[in-house]
């Protein structure tokens, strides 16, 4: 059993990039992919002031924000290679503006926060987004889209006729 002595209510919380998916540990994740993790890489400072590259070849997953005081932050710091990502608020989102992360929700309540420096996905205004759709349109000519309704927004997949 582990005790901590700590002032919850003024208690932060951290995101961390492992080498390992730990949803089954109670932890969401979400896998990197090569882009994001190619533009993650040599962005991360350690001690202040060192840039730290990433293994482009492993897996990497970005964990949601996990408090200081819950035992979770500990089993990701004992037991599996990580680095520190993000600091961020006990309820766990980021103490900066939406419009620095996407946000990317897993398991429905809980989400895990990426900047959008390291994302190649965009987020925008629904009025930009018909303009970028209206130009892939007259490129790729006839195109379906699959529309799923999720709890806090709706996923486009477009497929070519």
């Amino acid at each position: 059993m582990k005790i901590r002595i700590c002032y919850v209510s003024n208690s932060s919380s951290s995101s961390f990039l492992v080498s390992e998916d730990l949803t089954s540990k109670g932890i969401a994740c979400l896998k990197l992919t090569q882009a994001q993790k190619e533009m993650l890489n040599g962005s991360l400072i350690q001690d202040g002031e060192t840039k730290i590259g990433i293994n482009l070849t492993k897996d990497l997953y970005l964990t949601e924000f996990v408090s200081d005081c819950d035992d979770k932050r500990w089993d990701i710091i004992e037991s599996v290679e990580h680095m520190l990502y993000e600091s961020g608020q006990m309820c766990g989102e980021p103490y900066s503006d939406d419009d620095v992360y996407n946000e990317y929700q897993i398991d429905g309540d809980r989400s895990v926060y990426l900047r959008k420096e390291h994302d190649e996905a965009k987020q925008m205004p629904f009025s930009e987004f018909v303009k970028e759709f209206r130009h892939t349109y007259n490129e790729q000519g006839d195109m379906n889209v699959i529309v799923k309704y999720e709890k806090n927004g709706i996923h486009l997949t477009f497929v070519k006729n």
